[in-house]
């Protein structure tokens, strides 16, 4: 569930606040890539 958590918060701020989601310390960012090329946003 904790894993879970950590990729809404990095999606919510990587969507919303994209500028400060490096502050986030979160390795998430080559997997956001592929899912929003994945589902075109």
């Amino acid at each position: 569930m904790l894993i879970q958590s950590y990729f809404y918060y990095y999606v919510s701020w990587a969507l919303i606040l994209p500028d400060f989601v490096g502050e986030l310390g979160l390795p998430y960012e080559k997997e956001f890539e592929f899912a929003k090329n994945f589902i075109s946003l």
